[in-house]
């Protein structure tokens, strides 16, 4: 079993973190971007920015791993739909 050194490890984690970035870019332009940087990436709901419940999803770099974390807005843009009769 092959144990990468550390530099290839770190590698992959920002490979990983990019690639979970690119998930998250079609929305840069419905969303504002409040964290970008080599530690993270956060979208929030604009004019909610700071709030708890204006974060919408973001990524984490860490020393040993890479999170991603996102919530579910698809019912706020079900209400939307809704109460305009479409």
């Amino acid at each position: 079993m092959n144990t990468p050194v550390a530099g290839d490890a770190a590698h992959d984690l920002a490979t990983a973190e990019r690639r979970l970035r690119q998930i998250l870019e079609p929305y840069r332009g419905q969303l504002e971007v409040t964290k970008e940087g080599p530690g993270g990436f956060a979208l929030e709901i604009p004019g909610l920015a700071g709030k708890p419940f204006g974060y919408v999803a973001g990524t984490r770099l860490g020393k040993r791993y890479v999170s991603h974390s996102r919530k579910e807005v698809a019912l706020a843009h079900r209400a939307e739909v809704g109460s305009s009769g479409q």
